[in-house]
C-alpha cells in the first residue's frame, strides 16, 4: 500500500512537472513564432521602403519637382502642343533630376505622353492634358479656327494645326497637382520610416508579456 501511494505521488508531481515545462515551452514557442512573423512583417515593410525611393521618381531626386514644374510651364503655353525631346531640351535647358529629359517625360505619365515619329523616327512628347483636346489652334495666326475655317485649308496647312495652349489656371492646375503628389510621395516615405521603431517597441512589450506570463 505504502509502495503503491508513493509511486501514485511520484507520478501526480511527475505530471505536475510536465504541465510546468509544457506550459513554458507553449509560452515559449508563441513567443517565437510571434517574433519571427512580426520580424518578416518589418523585414517586407523596410524592403518596400528600400524599393520606394526608386518607384517613385518625385523621391528619388529633390529637384524633380522643379523640372517637372519647368517642363509644364513650357509645353503648357507654347505655341505648338507636340515637339521631339530633343527640340524641347533646347527649349528647357538641361534636366536636373536625369541625364535627360526623356526619362523625366517618361517617369511621368502622369503628365506627359511620349511617342516616336513614324517620318523622322525621333522620340517626341506633348502633355496630356493638351494631346486630349483637338488640334484646331493655328500657331502662326495663334487662334483657334472654326471646323469651317480648317475645312477650307489644304492638306499640308491642317497638318500644321495643333492643340491651343494651356490657359494660365489650367496650368496652375498642372502645377499644383505636381506639388501635391511630390508632398504625399515625401510624407509616404516617412510614415514607413517612424513605423519601424513603433513595431520593434510593440514586439518587444508582447515578447516580455508571453515570457513573464
Amino acid at each position: 500500500m505504502g509502495s503503491s501511494r508513493e509511486t501514485g505521488d511520484a507520478s501526480a508531481d511527475w505530471r505536475q512537472r510536465f504541465r510546468v515545462v509544457a506550459g513554458a515551452q507553449g509560452r515559449y514557442v508563441w513567443a517565437v513564432v510571434l517574433t519571427a512573423a512580426i520580424a518578416v512583417g518589418l523585414f517586407q515593410q523596410r524592403q518596400g521602403f528600400m524599393a520606394r525611393p526608386e518607384t517613385s521618381p518625385y523621391y528619388s531626386d529633390h529637384r524633380r519637382l522643379a523640372d517637372v514644374i519647368a517642363a509644364l510651364q513650357a509645353m503648357g503655353a507654347y505655341d505648338k502642343g507636340s515637339l521631339f525631346v530633343s527640340d524641347w531640351a533646347t527649349r528647357l535647358g538641361p534636366a536636373v533630376s536625369a541625364e535627360n529629359w526623356s526619362i523625366v517625360f517618361r517617369e511621368h505619365p502622369e503628365f506627359f505622353r511620349l511617342g516616336i515619329d513614324a517620318k523622322e523616327g525621333q522620340e517626341y512628347a506633348s502633355l496630356r492634358w493638351r494631346h486630349a483636346q483637338d488640334k484646331s489652334y493655328h500657331p502662326v495666326e495663334r487662334r483657334e479656327l472654326s471646323a469651317a475655317e480648317r475645312a477650307q485649308l489644304a492638306p499640308d496647312e491642317q497638318s500644321r494645326l495643333t492643340t491651343k495652349p494651356l490657359e494660365p489656371p489650367e496650368i496652375h492646375t498642372l502645377i499644383t497637382t505636381a506639388i501635391e503628389l511630390h508632398v504625399r510621395a515625401i510624407a509616404h516615405a516617412q510614415e514607413h520610416r517612424w513605423l519601424t521603431p513603433l513595431l520593434f517597441a510593440l514586439l518587444g512589450t508582447i515578447v516580455g508579456a508571453l515570457l513573464k506570463a
